[in-house]
């Protein structure tokens, strides 16, 4: 688990069988549609390339939270995961029983909780959540997710535009742009590596992909066409 992720990275994770991390709930267990869980947010979106932001994070080692009618988890994480803490979403705090750990952990202004340092061996700690999703962001948050990247091939402002031929919403600009994903394009969990990072490269030339290609192609494009 890291800060970036490039095509191909992912596509044979998906099918090993090895556990990332065991939860126990410490009351009824979330349905199937629930269970979100949230570690490092990737938000910046560079063509083909996910990175995360680099945001503001403070101990939480000497805080104290309200942690009335939130669900409880008590995780066991595997080791391999960085310093990121996977907590259902919404998340709202972390709580580990040795208190030097404790010390170590961070909460990023995301609600990304984290440790000091990378974690090598499994830890356990307690999480908290709220079942409340956070469903609006903020001016800010709005104008940082939906800014414009550079334009990387002239071939993508043309698609651009075609998909916006005729639309009097943004929901149906992205209703065509999933319309022409599910004509020109097929889904596999062995893409083969591309030769640059480009979304043009994997729209106009690969056309085949796994989940962290269409994400990326899809967000690059939308956010050309706001």
């Amino acid at each position: 688990f890291s800060d970036e992720l490039e095509p191909g990275q992912i596509s044979k994770l998906v099918l090993s069988g090895a556990p990332a991390f065991r939860v126990k709930f410490s009351g009824e267990n979330p349905t199937p549609q629930q269970m979100y869980w949230k570690g490092a947010v990737l938000s910046e979106n560079l063509g083909m390339v996910w990175k995360r932001t680099k945001s503001d994070r403070y101990s939480i080692g000497s805080l104290r939270a309200n942690l009335d009618g939130l669900l409880e988890q008590e995780i066991v994480l595997e080791p391999g995961y960085g310093k990121w803490l996977f907590v259902l979403d919404t998340p709202h705090w972390v709580e580990f029983s040795d208190r030097r750990k404790q010390m170590s952990t961070y909460k990023s202004v995301e609600n990304i909780f984290s440790t000091k340092n990378e974690v090598g061996q499994r830890v356990l700690y307690k999480a908290f959540s709220s079942s409340t999703p956070i469903t609006k962001l903020s001016h800010e948050e709005k104008e940082f997710y939906m800014e414009g990247p550079p334009l990387e091939d002239p071939r993508i402002e043309a698609l651009v535009q075609s998909i916006r031929v005729g639309t009097k919403t943004d929901g149906e600009v992205v209703e065509n742009l999933l319309d022409f994903f599910s004509r020109e394009f097929r889904y596999t969990l062995e893409p083969g590596s591309m030769k640059t990072k480009a979304v043009a490269e994997f729209v106009f030339d690969k056309k085949i992909g796994f989940c962290e290609h269409f994400a990326a192609a899809f967000a690059y494009i939308i956010r050309r066409a706001e």
